[in-house]
């Protein structure tokens, strides 16, 4: 195999590490945005009724200093 055959693999085996990590990166950054669940549960009474609880990871001075938080979305089900 000639040697700028096996530059240009290397090559593109670098980049794609690159670009695969930077994915990898992108999606843990989004879950260590979030400062907490926001949980949904269903009644086990009356299918009409929903409760929602609210889990912080953060303080509340911190959410206070904040023009806009994120939030995980979980849905309980009683079934």
């Amino acid at each position: 195999m000639q040697t700028w055959a096996i530059v240009l693999i290397v090559a593109a085996g670098i980049l794609a590490g690159f670009f695969i990590g930077l994915i990898f990166q992108k999606i843990r950054q989004r879950k260590e945005r979030a400062i907490g669940n926001l949980i949904i549960a269903d009644s086990e009474d009356d299918k009409d009724t929903h409760y929602i609880y609210l889990e912080l990871y953060k303080d509340v001075e911190y959410i206070y200093s904040k023009k806009s938080v994120e939030l995980n979305v979980k849905h309980i089900s009683h079934k």
